[in-house]
């Protein structure tokens, strides 16, 4: 029988589909729990409060900072993203798997805290195929193009600090390497408790 949960960090750049690939791991493995970040940022048209994000002021935020609220917690284009410390530690203390998608400081924050979680880098099959997804954003000004380009190639620059990376060539494929990483992991011989 496992020991505790495991903590699992999705993170890449703008543009590699790591959304898409969470919601078909997610849809496809109901025992993995994502819990709910704070974000200062605007809601938007198609943004559905308490299923993604927890919207709230900066002097909120701030003051969950202040009080060690969160497990961690970054600035990303001006707004601020949290992630509340409390459910996280709940849950991988009742076994559950917990998976939260965030950018690299929050995962090396996470990374400095908590040797045993499961940092995964999710890249795009090519650089051409970055540049695409990222021009695929109709609503963005010229300067918010360039901001994600830049914020794109700094983020892969970071894939040395991850424990997997995964080439996001095929959707599904993606999907089935980070289900045998969670199958992997789960059969560390220091995740299992002993039977003696």
């Amino acid at each position: 029988m496992n020991k505790d949960g495991m903590l699992l960090v999705i993170s890449g750049p703008t543009g590699a589909e790591k959304d898409r690939i969470i919601e078909v791991l997610l849809d496809r493995n109901k025992e993995i729990y994502r819990p709910i970040s704070c974000t200062t940022r605007p809601v938007k048209e198609d943004d559905v409060e308490e299923k993604e994000y927890n919207y709230i002021t900066k002097k909120e935020f701030f003051k969950m900072v202040d009080q060690g609220a969160f497990l961690e917690w970054a600035e990303i284009y001006g707004n601020y993203y949290g992630t509340p410390k409390h459910p996280v530690k709940k849950a991988i203390k009742e076994g559950k798997k917990v998976l939260l998608e965030i950018d690299i400081k929050g995962a090396l924050q996470i990374k400095e805290n908590d040797q045993e979680s499961i940092l995964i880098f999710i890249l795009p099959n090519s650089v051409d195929e970055l540049k695409r997804n990222i021009l695929n954003s109709k609503k963005d000004t010229t300067e918010n193009l360039l901001r994600k380009f830049n914020s794109a190639y700094n983020a892969i620059e970071s894939i040395s600090t991850y424990n997997y990376g995964i080439i996001n060539e095929d959707l599904n494929a993606a999907v089935i390497k980070i289900e045998n990483i969670i199958s992997a992991e789960e059969c560390r011989v220091e995740r299992l408790d002993t039977i003696l």
